[in-house]
């Protein structure tokens, strides 16, 4: 059973446990065609609304723990006509006078999931290394101090607009979060937002008052990067507590160069993650 239970944590400057990813630099895995090998070792995460589901696991040979994503894809318009045919059986659940539930097996080109398969955080550097995905890069600026590469995130197939999810991961290592910015990382935040929302809309031609951009703390990994995504999707993490729009951000820092290094953060954790031990373990909670 997946452990569903959420914390609200406090932090602040005095008593920050540790929860630190190693980046390294590596060579990118190799493609996988199937799970042959796999060993399930726990269930992460579920969540039944947005149809995904996180496990734990290792790859025989492997000396290294395996995540891995499986999240359904959504339905695209054009193949809802070849989906309502005599090939998707039914099977009727109940029935209520004009109402019918039933369940159904779509023909496996239709029902579709993506899979993620993450064995160890260095993908960050892959990716500004040009040692994997140079191929979905949609723009780049390699200003070393304010530049950054954007791409697809990985949740997201490029198929339907109204689903777009785009990353935008900083060339300047060593900031870890949002809680490392300053005024002097303001050059850096804006050339995200202006270029990272010019270059989405020029390639996938959605205006800018379409975007949603912003950061997540906790973030997921701990190399500085910022989430574009569609107004109308709604993305995960987009919850109080975990996402903080990019705007409000430079305008706190406008305010006050060291507001985010003071400031105190309510957010939510798993009983079981990491940090949430760190905190319980701290007598925190």
């Amino acid at each position: 059973m997946a452990d569903h239970s959420e914390k609200h944590v406090t932090e602040d400057d005095k008593a920050t446990p540790a929860k630190m990813r190693k980046l390294e630099s590596g060579d990118a895995a190799e493609a996988r065609d199937n799970f042959a090998g796999f060993k399930l070792i726990k269930v992460l995460n579920e969540n039944t609304r947005n149809k995904c589901i996180f496990v734990h696991g290792s790859f025989e040979g492997s000396d290294d723990d395996a995540v891995v994503l499986m999240e359904k894809t959504p339905f695209d318009k054009q193949s809802i006509s070849a989906m309502l045919t005599s090939t998707t059986d039914l099977k009727q659940v109940m029935q209520n006078d004009i109402y019918g539930v039933y369940t159904s097996s779509p023909p496996p080109d239709l029902n579709g999931i993506n899979i993620i398969n993450s064995i160890e955080a260095r993908w960050v550097y892959n990716i500004l290394d040009k040692k994997a995905e140079s191929d979905r890069i949609i723009f780049e600026d390699e200003d070393t101090d304010t530049g950054f590469i954007l791409l697809p995130d990985m949740k997201w197939d490029e198929k339907l607009t109204e689903n777009l999810y785009i990353i935008g991961i900083c060339h300047k290592r060593g900031i870890r979060s949002l809680r490392d910015l300053g005024r002097e990382h303001l050059p850096l935040l804006n050339n995200i937002a202006k270029k990272g929302k010019e270059a989405i809309c020029t390639k996938y031609g959605v205006k800018e008052n379409q975007l949603r951009v912003y950061l997540h703390y906790q973030p997921s990994y701990y190399h500085l990067h910022v989430h574009f995504t569609h107004v109308n999707f709604d993305a995960p993490g987009m919850n109080i507590g975990k996402a903080h729009l990019l705007l409000d951000v430079m305008e706190n820092i406008e305010m006050q160069s060291d507001y985010y290094p003071k400031k105190t953060f309510t957010f939510t954790a798993k009983e079981k993650d990491p940090l949430y031990l760190k905190y319980k373990a701290a007598g925190k909670m």
